[in-house]
């Protein structure tokens, strides 16, 4: 906890704000569009055409902006901060990584979680590793090494802030998500969301540097 303390006080008070305003957005407009996709899915006229261009655009969202307050924070850690290369980057890996995991889906449910959870370090191997950079390691196959090293820790920490605690506040306070209704309930909510990614976010930082200097990965920050 002390590493993930110390880790955390690296970045600039206006990089938490920022994610903070982008992860409430994120959560407001996700809500939106959950809302008037069961409205258009209950219709008793009948179901409209473009509802799928709405849905199309519920899961691009819940691609386009977790993936942009990840990126936000962790590389507040680096030098500097590159949208058109670092970014572009894990955006790419990231679509990999969803390829893979249906690919392991279609047959069994638990290949294809476990191969989640070994891609779960792709974001940091992207932003943070120098074999990565130089083009000599792959993003997938870097990560799952690294996972072997620390996989048990690793599953403990999703099994809180990736399982436990969404469980906990979707069946407690997912009615009071929307900012426009319950503002102040909404921010409160959208607080504990953001500490709960934050603390997920850099102890699997702190394992990934672990399992990195243990095979004498050099990192780049």
């Amino acid at each position: 906890m002390r590493t993930v303390t110390e880790t955390l006080k690296k970045i600039p008070l206006s990089s938490w704000l920022i994610g903070f305003l982008v992860l409430l957005i994120y959560e407001a407009l996700d809500a939106a569009l959950n809302d008037i996709l069961q409205i258009l899915f209950r219709s008793q006229s009948g179901t409209p055409n473009w509802v799928w261009l709405l849905a199309g655009l519920s899961v691009l969202v819940n691609i386009v902006f977790p993936l942009s307050v990840t990126f936000w924070l962790l590389s507040s850690m680096k030098q500097t901060r590159s949208w058109h290369g670092d970014f572009q980057q894990l955006l790419i890996e990231t679509l990999r990584v969803w390829g893979k995991i249906l690919l392991y889906s279609l047959f069994f449910v638990f290949p294809g979680v476990w191969k989640w959870l070994s891609t779960l370090f792709v974001p940091y191997v992207v932003l943070f590793s120098k074999r990565y950079q130089e083009g000599e390691a792959d993003a997938i196959r870097e990560s799952a090494q690294i996972f072997k090293r620390v996989w048990l820790s690793t599953i403990f920490v999703i099994l809180i802030f990736s399982v436990a605690l969404p469980i906990y506040l979707g069946i407690s306070f997912d009615q009071y998500r929307q900012i426009w209704i319950h503002p102040f309930a909404a921010l409160g909510i959208g607080l504990i969301d953001y500490i709960s990614l934050v603390f997920s976010l850099f102890l699997l930082f702190n394992f990934f540097k672990k399992a990195s200097r243990e095979v004498h990965h050099e990192l780049i920050f």
